[in-house]
């Protein structure tokens, strides 16, 4: 997501639901029309900036912990060479597929020609 993206989700996300429970709350109560969306329109404001608010230390905090972790859980390099000699056998497709069949080969079960 792009950098502040988040935020505006979450700013979004409090302000609706601030709307939403205004005009049920206000429906239920049996308010005039005009007091509802007065008072629904109001926390819908409130509710987007405290969201905007709790959006941005969240995307903060995410932001520091990503990076506090990468620090700590560095991915080796992966040019480094792994073998002891510093040589790779290269196989044909022959010799590979002769290893491959080889190692799908089931192995007997001790006892089992015994048991027969």
């Amino acid at each position: 997501m792009k950098d502040g993206s988040t935020t505006k989700l979450i700013a979004a996300c409090f302000g609706m639901a601030a709307f939403s429970v205004a005009i049920i709350s206000g429906l239920a109560v049996g308010n005039p029309a005009n007091r509802i969306l007065i008072s629904a329109i109001l926390s819908m404001f409130v509710c987007q900036f405290v969201g905007m608010l709790v959006g941005s230390v969240a995307e903060w905090l995410a932001r520091d912990f990503v990076a506090t972790y990468k620090h700590a859980h560095t991915v080796p390099d992966i040019y480094e060479d792994s073998t002891e000699s510093g040589s790779v056998e290269i196989l044909d497709e022959a010799e590979a597929l002769e290893i491959e069949e080889a190692q799908n080969q089931p192995t007997p079960i001790r006892g089992a020609a015994q048991a027969a």
